[in-house]
């Protein structure tokens, strides 16, 4: 039932702010699946002030919920992205990492390019290969004098 009434928050409720706020405190719903549930809605509504509670999200015990909150602050995107998405670069679950990699790659700029500079030495060869990947492909649009 909490799952199903998250779930509709982004389409059944007008006001945007009440929609986050319900959003929100599903984010302390003791089942996974719910919070997930919560962060793909916020992320659907877009409401300002997500990206803190996406980047609270980076630190839930679930792994899926970590990964929903990976794409959410993707969709966000600019430079406070790339701030908060340094937690994720550091998860314990390798395709996390990984993930938030192609996020940053796809965000993209200089500071992008700074953190994965620090990627390329992860212990696990798939991240590191990822962000070698992602690192020339920044460095070139640098080059180019695109962000």
């Amino acid at each position: 039932m909490r799952l199903q009434a998250v779930d509709v928050l982004s389409t059944a409720v007008d006001d945007q702010a009440t929609a986050a706020a319900l959003a929100g405190a599903a984010l302390l719903d003791g089942e996974p699946h719910v919070r997930e549930a919560a962060v793909r809605g916020l992320s659907d509504i877009g409401t300002p002030g997500d990206l803190s509670i996406f980047a609270q999200a980076l630190w839930d015990t679930d792994v899926e919920v970590r990964a929903s909150a990976i794409d959410a602050i993707g969709t966000i995107g600019g430079d406070a992205s790339i701030g908060a998405l340094a937690v994720a670069l550091s998860d314990q679950e390798p395709d996390l990492r990984e993930q938030a990699v192609y996020v940053l790659g796809a965000i993209g700029g200089v500071e992008a390019l700074a953190l994965l500079q620090q990627v390329v030495v992860d212990p696990d060869a798939i991240v590191r290969e990822a962000a070698e990947d992602i690192l020339a492909e920044l460095q070139r649009e640098v080059a180019r004098g695109s962000p």
